[in-house]
């Protein structure tokens, strides 16, 4: 601690509790607004000897251990010193977040914590009493109410262990003869008095982390002690509960009881951690030690980090409205795990659509690892959809559990607060799942809008080009066309004046250039085609357009089931403070639960048909894709078509300027070799003019047709820099 705030004026703020011999209260710095928790004796001098060493214990054991997961002591400020002769006091780190079990006693948590806060604590937890075992350290006395909790951040919490007042310091042969610790969560032969070891903490801690799952104690929790002992012992090695069923008769399980927050797989995990944990022969209990790499380790702490270090895949089966979870490593793909949800669900892998809460969709061959999320995470970030249609008659509604079935049927009987707190509890917990649930689905309409976004863009640039280019096509053909006509008409008209002389090396080129005029006219269908799909894709974006205006886009949307759960917990919450002799129907409770029962059932059913709306445009949108993508093709290929002929064009025309300056070359020399011949013959200077007229005129129809090619490559030019 810095010496300012060691020399600092410190106040108490307020009692956090008191027990035993110990006064435990939060004390403020003025200056830093630093906080500590300080521990005294209210005991003085007439300290009998027992408590006394447990105090000076505790203060020692503390003092010297150093552990995220076990509370940190701090220096003492100077000013807080006891006087000589009086016991030490002892300073700590504050935890805001108070004990596990004011947590536990929340409305929400009457059936269990959520997945990630029981994997925080279990992790945290066990961490610290293999770090105390391995300290030679037995802790004697792990319960809910000496565990705190320290908020990190939003999603991250360290559970400590305090409390270490019962602790001891094992000895050579690491048994005890001690009776303590408090009673509920003792292990099975602290009950004989008979000798312990460090397994009474295994029995403990698997005590609690069943309560944590459950939101009750694993055995028989109102039994007395005596009772309690006698049925118990009678359990076989792999039970991990045991309570009276309505008939008052002792059921045992192996099984974690339903209903719970744990995934299928980390609930039969637990299932058999806490069969070691629990385990009435405590030379049995937790497993024994094993070696790993040539170090030894208890067995139950080996497996639970195995268990802890799993990688979850959770993803909320949309139709169904059930989360199905799966254990992955880095070598499961995505297709490995759409044939496991074909098997569970029924939904054939080519009709499964797996999406990430942003959108994207996952291909078969993607690593599944990247749809896992953090350990201290609930959120769920993939959703299952099939594909092209929502079969709602797959949807699970969740059954009201027996104790609420059993408040609806008796409203109106009186009984004391007390007898209301098991049904109520339950009743709160159903609550809850609903507005889970339905926000759940909330945001699984959002992924699919999202990913609908996505598609829609993707077809949307698609469009743009594909009419970008057809009218880039169909503007150069049109020029093609007119110029083609005009080259078509000018040999016309030239093969009427000199048609003997023109045939003898044109003839192929104007058969080639009829043909090229019935090709390209080919290409109005394929600006048909997509005109046509055009207008499909203009349809799908007013309906996309409408689908986002949809008010299940806005987050208020979440909060329709939200007031009942609220209104739940209130009336549990008065019921906890209540007198406990006072009597009470449950009207009130069954009211809330009625109201829910109702608007779950009205406000999914809309839900359902908008996100099968979102669907079957997701569907709709991606069938339309491969058209979009050939006829892309379609109008690039028709490009280079169009390219290809006008470069077949270019070489006819400069075929014909060679064969024209050799046309009027022969005839020049014939003229100057048989003038003299022919000076008294009209016929031969009529023949020779008709030769001059002639080559005037294919000059001039090359010209033009020369001049008209400079015209049209400046569109094929444009056409060209475009790809």
């Amino acid at each position: 601690m810095a010496e300012s705030e060691q020399n600092a004026n410190w106040v108490q703020l307020r009692v956090l509790g008191q027990g035993g011999f110990g006064v435990v209260s939060l004390w403020q710095n003025e200056e830093t607004k630093a906080q500590i928790t300080i521990k005294e004796c209210r005991l003085k001098g007439d300290m009998k000897e027992k408590m006394w060493e447990r105090w000076k214990m505790e203060v020692y054991i503390i003092g010297k251990l150093n552990h995220d997961n076990v509370i940190h002591a701090v220096e003492l400020p100077s000013m807080l010193e006891p006087q000589p002769g009086d016991p030490p006091v002892l300073a700590m780190e504050f935890c805001e977040g108070g004990d596990l079990r004011k947590v536990l006693n929340k409305p929400e948590n009457c059936c269990g914590l959520k997945e990630s806060e029981i994997r925080q604590l279990v992790t945290g937890v066990g961490s610290a009493i293999e770090y105390l075992h391995s300290n030679r350290i037995i802790h004697r006395d792990l319960k809910p109410e000496n565990i705190v909790l320290k908020h990190v951040d939003e999603h991250k919490t360290l559970y400590k262990i305090i409390d270490l007042g019962y602790a001891k310091e094992l000895d050579v042969s690491s048994v005890c003869n001690s009776f303590v610790g408090t009673m509920q969560y003792l292990a099975p032969e602290l009950f004989a008095t008979r000798p312990y070891s460090k397994t009474v903490d295994y029995w403990s801690f698997g005590s609690l982390v069943f309560e944590c799952i459950a939101g009750f104690r694993p055995f028989l929790p109102t039994a007395n002690p005596v009772e309690w002992n006698e049925h118990v012992s009678k359990k076989s090695p792999d039970d991990i509960s045991a309570q009276f069923d309505e008939h008052k008769k002792i059921k045992f399980s192996k099984e974690l009881p339903l209903p719970n927050q744990l995934c299928r797989p980390l609930r039969g995990y637990f299932e058999q951690w806490l069969a070691l944990m629990l385990r009435w022969d405590p030379k049995a209990r937790g497993g024994g030690v094993i070696d790993i790499q040539g170090i030894e380790r208890p067995k139950c702490f080996y497996l639970l980090e195995r268990i802890l270090s799993l990688k979850l895949l959770h993803i909320l089966h949309v139709e169904a409205n059930t989360v199905l979870s799966y254990t992955v490593d880095e070598t499961k793909t995505i297709a490995m795990v759409q044939a496991a949800i074909e098997e569970r669900t029924g939904v054939p892998r080519e009709a499964q659509d797996i999406i990430l809460a942003n959108g994207v969709k996952l291909n078969p061959g993607d690593l599944a690892v990247q749809g896992c999320c953090e350990s201290n995470v609930d959120d769920l970030i993939l959703f299952l959809f099939r594909r092209q249609t929502i079969n709602m008659d797959s949807y699970q509604k969740s059954e009201l559990p027996p104790p609420v079935q059993a408040i609806l049927r008796e409203t109106k009987t009186l009984l004391p607060l007390k007898d209301h707190r098991k049904s109520w509890a339950q009743a709160v917990c159903w609550c809850a799942e609903q507005n889970r649930d339905y926000k759940r689905l909330i945001l699984s309409h959002r992924a699919a809008l999202l990913s609908l976004l996505r598609s829609n863009s993707q077809i949307s640039k698609l469009k743009i080009q594909m009419v970008s280019d057809i009218g880039k096509l169909m503007a150069c053909k049109e020029q093609f066309s007119l110029s083609l006509e005009f080259d078509m008409q000018q040999y016309r008209t030239t093969m009427e004046a000199g048609g003997r002389m023109l045939n003898g090396f044109c003839g192929n080129m104007f058969q080639q250039w009829s043909q090229m005029a019935q090709q390209i006219n080919s290409f109005n269908t394929l600006h048909d085609r997509v005109k046509s799909i055009e207008d499909r894709v203009a349809v799908l974006t007013t309906e996309i357009l409408e689908l986002q205006r949809s008010p299940y886009g806005k987050p208020k949307q979440a909060t329709e089931l939200e007031i009942f759960e609220q209104k739940a917990k209130s009336l549990y919450d008065e019921l906890l403070k209540g007198d406990k002799t006072e009597m009470m129907d449950h009207s009130r409770m069954v009211d809330v639960v009625g109201k829910a029962f109702v608007k779950r059932d009205e406000v999914t059913k809309v839900l359902f048909k908008h996100l099968s709306k979102v669907v079957d445009c997701q569907f709709r949108t991606e069938s339309i894709l491969p058209d979009l993508k050939l006829s892309c093709e379609d109008i690039e290929a028709a490009r280079k078509q169009l390219v290809s002929m006008q470069q077949c064009r270019q070489a006819d025309i400069w075929n014909l300027v060679r064969q024209n300056e050799s046309s009027v070359s022969r005839p020049s020399t014939m003229m100057s070799m048989d003038v003299a011949s022919m000076s008294s013959n009209m016929e031969s200077l009529r023949l020779m003019d008709d030769c001059k007229v002639n080559s005037q005129r294919i000059q001039e129809m090359i010209f033009d047709m020369k001049r008209e090619q400079e015209q049209s490559l400046q569109y094929f030019s444009s056409l060209d820099s475009s790809k």
